[in-house]
């Protein structure tokens, strides 16, 4: 009876002394307590989302359950004073209620009080009021409802509450014994057990449609033990609460005098067998006074369980809570030779163990490109050689485990001075792409030209479009345009990329129309793709079939033409499944570096596609989507002149000149014998003509004509041009037809001006200058070895000069300006 019970918790709290200790309840194997606010002894207690409200002689609070920072003081019930019997927060969110008896049970009060205002409120009278449950908006009541404890008339039952004030108090289920606490479950069945001193204590359930039923009903009929089932027996001096958490668990509580206080979990089956599970005790068979219980979430997994023990702080209870991914190690990329450590402890976490974690690497699919291991909390990765591995870190904590994968993608970087095409000189929004759609048909970057075509009628493209969308987890054709890496092959100078939609071969080209080496580019594959790969769809098989064993492969492949003629070929799998090892099957996640130096010199480089998952009429099943970034080209070199062509001095009616020109240009990446000389200029057409025939430049000379001709010789190779210029000049200097030219002289400043310096002549050598139809303009002897000449009188034009010792002759061209 009420009467005998309270009683029973005054002595036990006199003995007891109302002491505090840390972790007063002990967990079974699996579980884990812990005090709330450790400093406090509250009498009862309610949960409401985050929210702790709790109270204890002082008044009614509320606590943040993060923070455990107290957020409100609602104060005591005004003008009243009583035992409280609970704390019960309505699932609307706007109040709490508070039952309370006094001694004689002949003023025992319900209140409600505003969560927001603090307003206290007497509802009802309720005798003998023990707990309360609210469920669809039916305030359930548990308690005797009669004054008086006569032994006749105080049966404990569980009463819908009367809010009018009339405190007709409809029964809904008399249960006898002493009060204990209810619950219901979020199925409408009602919980409650009946306590009865003499031993025969069980834990029952009445069903949700019976309960509904009385409530609707007019007769004044309730339930009875009868029409409740027996779930579990309990030891027979103690059972005090129970409650069910959000997943439908019913937790409740017993103080058994013999084999100690606990905490258990009923196990699902029915009958009067002990169908329970303990989950927390007063430290083995220790007796105490554990009291009101709530519960949240779902105890067998994340949900946690809070009881009061008299005199002690409230206690939570939980399982042992395993290691969790509170950061997920995901994807990263670098640059080979580098390595990459990451902090572990920024990824795993334990929300109930501080101890130290373990940290393994239980495999990497390809530790050749990329070797791990792990120091402490520090994962080091040594990017050895391209591709990408998958790797499992396992987390240990306190003897339990939790993995995570991550997807290591390894790279080279070209060295030397290259053209790269990065997109990053087109222009896009944040989170855009380029698709065609304004009928360019065509996009540049850099030196090369994408092709693209879209169907307006259908708002469909192919072959190239450019993006920096980053979605890497929406499947299916609404996200075609993003790459699974989420970015651009170097994030750091932009995030734009290239798209393309190959279900035929597409091609790019460069915008000189030359031949260039490519040295390679980077791929990965679009989230489209992957994701169709990895899980399946509509159209596309999952990849390695539902055992893993498929074969599957996904098949980039990259052919160079030049002029026409295909070069080489370059194989790249996007994904591979064809592995005796599944651990090994791998799809692209990552950027990954193509090399394409075999192909040589090329002016197109075509693009397909090739999949195990194929429709022999329809082909290609997955998605024919890759993504693009970063082509690192060598621009074709222009030819150079490597023996410039020397001037060149004849006397008048000599009758052809001819010269050799194989060795005049030359071309650094190109073939030498390839390269086409031109004559691009002749200044005097009246003096000579000229052309080229295998090699030669033939210079045919007018009979009788002197003068001056500057010549062009223009070579081209693979479309780039150089020239060299020369001058020919015919002359009528036949006063030194019989001398011979003698070597040695040096003539400077070449061209001159007021002043000629002649070096190297002997000393009264004479000298004779003509113009260039060989009339002797001036004429002297030099009287030193390095004697300037004033031809300041000289028109500006170009001479012949001859010097002339020891009947040798010398003669030069010089230009006077």
């Amino acid at each position: 009876m009420k009467k005998t019970y309270i009683l029973s918790v005054i002595l036990l709290l006199c003995g007891m002394g109302l002491f505090a200790q840390s972790t007063w309840l002990a967990p079974e194997a699996g579980y884990k307590t812990a005090d709330i606010l450790s400093d406090k002894a509250f009498s009862c207690h309610a949960i409401l989302g985050n929210n702790l409200y709790a109270i204890d002689s002082d008044g009614l609070y509320c606590y943040d359950l993060t923070t455990m920072e107290q957020t409100h003081n609602y104060g005591k019930a005004p003008d009243y004073n009583g035992w409280v019997s609970f704390v019960t927060a309505d699932p609307d969110g706007t109040k709490l209620w508070l039952g309370y008896t006094v001694t004689d049970l002949t003023d025992d009060r319900i209140f409600s009080v505003d969560i927001a205002t603090g307003t206290w409120t007497h509802v009802a009278t309720f005798p003998g009021n023990f707990d309360m449950e609210i469920a669809d908006g039916n305030y359930y009541v548990s308690g005797l409802n009669t004054e008086g404890w006569d032994g006749v008339n105080d049966v404990n039952c569980i009463s819908l509450l009367d809010q009018t004030g009339n405190n007709k108090h409809k029964k809904l289920i008399e249960i006898g014994g002493n009060s204990t606490g209810l619950s219901i479950d979020t199925k409408g069945n009602v919980y409650n057990a009946k306590y009865d001193p003499s031993g025969n204590t069980f834990m029952y359930q009445w069903k949700a449609a019976d309960v509904a039923n009385v409530i609707a009903a007019t007769d004044g009929s309730f339930l009875t033990l009868n029409e409740g089932t027996v779930i579990s027996s309990m030891p027979g001096n103690g059972p005090y609460d129970c409650a069910t958490d959000d997943a439908g668990n019913l937790l409740f509580n017993c103080n058994d005098f013999t084999g100690g206080s606990f905490l258990a979990v009923w196990n699902g089956n029915t009958g009067d067998a002990q169908n329970y599970e303990k989950i927390g005790t007063y430290g083995g068979s220790s007796y105490a006074w554990f009291a009101m219980l709530k519960a949240t979430g779902d105890i067998t997994k994340d949900g946690k369980a809070y009881m009061i023990n008299y005199g002690d702080a409230i206690a939570e209870i939980h399982l042992d809570y395993p290691p969790v991914v509170s950061e997920p190690l995901g994807t990263v990329m670098g640059y080979t030779g580098n390595q990459i450590q990451i902090d572990l402890n920024n990824h795993f976490s334990d929300a109930d163990d501080t101890d130290p974690f373990v940290y393994e690497v239980l495999s990497n699919s390809y530790s050749e490109a990329i070797s791990a291991s792990v120091t402490g909390n520090t994962l080091s990765l040594d990017l050895i050689a391209n591709g990408q591995t998958e790797i499992v870190i396992q987390c240990t904590s306190n003897g339990q485990t939790v993995t995570d994968k991550l997807i290591v993608g390894s790279y080279s970087k070209p060295s030397g001075s290259y053209s790269v095409v990065d997109f990053e000189d087109l222009t896009l929004a944040n989170e855009n792409y380029w698709n065609g759609s304004d009928g360019s048909g065509r996009f540049n970057s850099g030196m090369m030209v994408f092709e693209n075509e879209y169907t307006a009628a259908w708002g469909s493209w192919s072959k190239w479009a450019y993006s920096n969308t980053s979605d890497t987890t929406t499947p299916g054709d609404v996200n075609q345009y993003s790459a699974i890496t989420g970015l651009g092959m170097d994030a750091t100078s932009g995030k734009s990329y290239a798209v393309s939609y190959a279900p035929t071969v597409v091609s790019t080209i460069f915008n000189d129309n030359s031949t260039h080496y490519i040295e390679g580019f980077y791929v990965t594959n679009s989230t489209y793709a992957t994701l169709s790969m990895e899980q399946g769809d509509s159209w596309t098989k999952k990849f390695g079939g539902a055992d893993g064993n498929d074969p599957d492969y996904y098949k980039l492949i990259i052919s160079g033409w030049a002029k026409g003629v295909e070069t080489a070929t370059v194989e790249f799998y996007l994904a591979d499944f064809r592995f005796a090892d599944n651990s090994k099957d791998y799809i692209i996640k990552t950027w990954q570096w193509v090399d394409l130096s075999s192909l040589g010199k090329v002016d197109d480089i075509q693009f397909s596609l090739e999949s195990s998952d194929e429709d022999p009429t329809w082909g290609m099943n997955n998605p024919a989507y890759f993504c693009a970034d970063n082509f690192y080209i060598t621009p074709d070199q222009a030819p150079e002149v490597d023996n410039a062509i020397a001037d060149v001095i004849e006397k008048v009616n000599v009758s052809q000149i001819t010269i050799d020109l194989s060795n005049v240009f030359t071309d650094t990446d190109d073939n030498d014998a390839d390269i086409v000389k031109t004559v691009k200029a002749n200044t005097n057409e009246t003096l000579l003509s000229a052309s080229v025939t295998n090699n030669t430049l033939i210079l045919s000379v007018t009979k009788d004509k002197t003068g001056e001709a500057e010549l062009t010789i223009e070579a081209e190779s693979n479309g780039k041009t150089i020239t060299d210029k020369f001058t020919v000049v015919i002359n009528t200097a036949t006063a030194l037809d019989d001398k011979t030219q003698a070597d040695g002289l040096k003539l400077y400043p070449l061209p001159c001006n007021d002043f000629l310096t002649i070096e190297g002549a002997d000393a009264k050598s004479q000298y004779q200058i003509y113009s260039l139809t060989g009339q002797l303009v001036q004429q002297g002897l030099l009287s030193g070895n390095t004697e300037p000449l004033d031809v300041s009188s000289l028109k500006i034009g170009t001479y012949i000069i001859s010097v002339i010792s020891n009947n040798k002759v010398s003669t030069h061209k010089v230009i006077k300006r």
